[in-house]
């Protein structure tokens, strides 16, 4: 699946740009989020939010050679994401330019300021 299904839970435009801005792992990897933000318009303020899977048992990460070095903190354009389904049943995978992950998750949460969406 596209990434519709997150610019349809953040009721914005398909062709909006979605960058992955950190990841942070909780409790030994056990809870996996995502930092993101959603440019719409060089106009407007990119808004952001968070990926959030909970109950991760499986994660594989594949950093990509290529990635430029002195950068303290790239952003990274998401270029692909599947969502898989929860309770490990299936797992999602997201791509970006810097580097790929999979992973099996019990809940898939996405996080605004003012809302929490299951994915």
């Amino acid at each position: 699946m596209p990434r519709s299904l997150l610019t349809e839970a953040l009721e914005v435009a398909p062709e909006c740009e979605i960058f992955m801005t950190d990841v942070q792992f909780v409790q030994w990897g056990r809870d996996v989020i995502f930092d993101c933000e959603c440019h719409v318009s060089v106009h407007v303020p990119p808004l952001r939010f968070r990926l959030l899977f909970s109950d991760t048992r499986e994660f594989k990460w594949k950093t990509y050679a290529h990635v430029e070095t002195g950068l303290s903190a790239p952003k990274s354009e998401l270029i692909e994401f599947a969502p898989g389904n929860g309770n490990h049943r299936r797992d999602a995978a997201l791509l970006t330019a810097h580097f790929a992950v999979t992973l099996s998750y019990g809940i898939l949460t996405l996080e605004t300021r003012t809302r929490r969406i299951h994915l």
